[in-house]
């Protein structure tokens, strides 16, 4: 493990200071934090969480740094942070109030949850300016944020890890975060790019629906390459400019997550998954699918 992130398991020190504690396996960990909460820290002192963490502010003020960037918390907003971030919190002296609703959602989870990367509007995926916190919600959309945080509040509580609280779970993280796009794309359909990035945001775009359509099919870079009239060099280099991620790891995403779909959501067995994503064989296809995912597709299937 690396000694400067937190992992969900170095969370469970919150059940003794933190308010209304829940803890879902080793998927998820929900709790209201108040300015005498510690949060645990790494060695570096900044806490990295290794994950996707969650807060939404449900009454006072709270003001820190996420990395280099100032933050303030003030009611109904959100904050979202990755394992990439730095957080420092200085809770508001002046304002004692602060109360939080946090949700530290495990790594291996967030790969769990299969969100339809076709969803994912390229706003999102290529904001020059991310904003971290988001403060522009809806009366209507704050309400459909706070129920999100209830439902996983109390599928944790309910207890017993079953097939259908683990799918209840996988739903409602699904929901949140096509809200949040939802959410986000609505505020920047207005941004203005420079005609060089549009250009590139286009390739990328096009790159995307082509991968929609013909993943199942096809896994070469030169194939979506010779589709959009350019070399594979220069698409794989926007590609990684653009989204910080390889042309071969969006293709590896798309596969897998349509095999996940396959053998969770049909009949079909691993052989049948294989060739229906063309794969020469089920063991190219089981070593694929290990190298992305870290598990079998056996594994997966019976997860």
């Amino acid at each position: 493990m690396n000694e400067n992130l937190i992992y969900l398991q170095d969370l469970a020190s919150l059940s003794k200071i933190a308010e209304n504690y829940c803890r879902f396996g080793d998927d998820y960990i929900m709790c209201q934090i108040t300015p005498t909460t510690d949060l645990p820290s790494p060695p570096d002192g900044a806490p990295r969480f290794s994950g996707l963490s969650l807060c939404l502010c449900t009454r006072g003020t709270a003001a820190g740094m996420l990395d280099d960037q100032p933050i303030t918390l003030t009611k109904g907003s959100l904050m979202v942070f990755s394992r990439w971030n730095s957080l420092k919190f200085d809770f508001n002296k002046d304002n004692d109030d602060f109360h939080g609703e946090i949700l530290f959602i495990s790594e291996p989870f967030i790969h769990d949850i299969n969100i339809d990367m076709n969803a994912l509007d390229m706003h999102t995926l290529f904001d020059s300016k991310p904003r971290p916190v988001m403060d522009t919600f809806t009366p209507k959309e704050l309400d459909m944020v706070a129920d999100a945080f209830q439902l996983l509040r109390h599928n944790a509580e309910l207890g017993g890890e079953t097939v259908y609280t683990r799918n209840i779970a996988r739903s409602a993280l699904q929901c949140l975060v096509y809200l949040l796009l939802q959410v986000h794309t609505l505020r920047n359909k207005s941004e203005d790019r420079p005609a060089t990035q549009t250009r590139q945001v286009g390739y990328v775009q096009e790159f995307m629906q082509l991968l929609q359509l013909h993943h199942t099919r096809h896994r070469s870079i030169t194939f979506y390459a010779d589709k959009l009239h350019i070399s594979p060099k220069y698409l794989s280099h926007i590609i990684k400019e653009t989204t910080g991620k390889s042309a071969s790891d969006w293709i590896g995403d798309f596969v897998v997550r349509e095999a996940k779909n396959m053998l969770r959501f049909t009949n079909k067995n691993v052989q049948q998954v294989a060739y229906a994503l063309n794969f020469s064989t089920q063991s190219s296809f089981g070593k694929f699918f290990k190298h992305i995912t870290g598990m079998s597709p056996s594994e997966f299937q019976k997860s």
